[in-house]
């Protein structure tokens, strides 16, 4: 068993440490499509029949950060719709810092960047939340 909290994200468009640094990871997930075929004339019987893989959009959640290159890249998405896909690795990483399990994300772009509630009632860091859409991803 490996703890969920110490995970690093890496995108390749990015050199910056701090574009590393995520507070939670969420969406990762994979599901088969099916469809139903019915058979000949008959309207009781169906077969379920697999289809394609349908991924998921991954959420990233983290501390705002004043500069980073990877608002830079969402930016450039939403303000002038330069869409540049990437390679996003999610690394859970054992005690030492070494890659327990990695997902790597083809052709990663941004769908979505929000920033959290301000609250001048409370002590608390403002959260900025990056979806992500992309082709599939593999398991290393």
């Amino acid at each position: 068993m490996h703890p969920a909290f110490h995970f690093r994200v890496n995108f390749g468009i990015s050199n910056d440490a701090a574009d590393v640094r995520f507070q939670a990871v969420s969406g990762l997930e994979v599901k088969l499509a099916t469809e139903e075929v019915r058979v000949g004339g008959e309207n009781r019987f169906t077969y379920t029949l697999p289809g394609r893989a349908v991924y998921t959009d991954v959420t990233l959640r983290r501390a705002m950060l004043v500069s980073s290159e990877v608002i830079d890249w969402c930016r450039e998405a939403f303000e002038n719709f330069r869409i540049r896909p990437t390679t996003v690795t999610i690394s859970l990483l054992d005690a030492g810092g070494g890659p327990v399990r990695v997902w790597t994300l083809a052709r990663a772009y941004p769908v979505s960047w929000s920033v959290g509630e301000l609250d001048a009632e409370q002590n608390t860091l403002t959260i900025e939340r990056i979806t992500l859409t992309y082709q599939y991803f593999t398991i290393n």
